[in-house]
């Protein structure tokens, strides 16, 4: 820090997090092993968008996993006639009752609903099943504490907007490693 503070902090540019004993995060270094069986399909209509939070998609009284949404939901979801899907609140934040939307990490999914190959199946499943998946990545609300990790970066005022054919336009400062990382993220997870 600028004071000569120590700090401990998650890198912001990490793809997985878990809680640890002191109700922070610890960062993951992670290389996930899936095989991908379906591509994103191409839509011939206009997107039917059903909006989930994975926490809450089930009517027991516990957050529900990855495994679970896919297992459950997604045929419902297709079976309703939807043909893309938006998950809200994807990625890693520390507080649940913040609803997902105080990131702590640019790029890391939640934990608390599974493992990356989690996500992957779910995404991989759906897109098997006909649906697009959009995830609703909002990284304009940051996590105040800073040792969960995006803090610092957030207050550079950063804003990136990608174009429906991938591009990604920069609006900001400190965009070079965000812009990157998010290419990478979008071509790990296959969306």
């Amino acid at each position: 820090m600028p004071t000569g503070e120590v700090v401990y902090r998650v890198p912001s540019y990490i793809m997985y997090a878990l809680p640890n004993e002191n109700h922070g995060l610890d960062g993951v270094i992670t290389q996930p092993k899936y095989e991908w069986k379906n591509k994103s399909p191409k839509l011939s209509e206009a997107p039917l968008i059903y909006e989930a939070h994975i926490g809450i998609s089930t009517e027991e009284y516990k957050i529900n996993s990855y495994k679970e949404f896919t297992r459950d939901v997604l045929p419902r979801i297709k079976k309703d006639g939807y043909n893309t899907i938006q998950l809200m609140a994807i990625m890693e934040h520390p507080l649940y009752a913040s609803f997902g939307y105080q990131v702590s990490n640019f790029f890391a999914i939640s934990s608390r609903f599974g493992q990356p190959e989690d996500l992957m199946e779910l995404i991989d499943k759906a897109h098997g099943l006909g649906l697009q998946v959009l995830l609703d990545v909002v990284h304009s609300h940051a996590v105040k504490i800073l040792r969960m990790g995006s803090t610092i970066l957030m207050e550079q005022k950063i804003s990136i907007f990608m174009k429906a054919n991938g591009e990604i336009i920069q609006l900001g400062r400190r965009n070079f490693l965000i812009m990157a990382k998010m290419k990478s993220f979008i071509f790990y997870y296959q969306i």
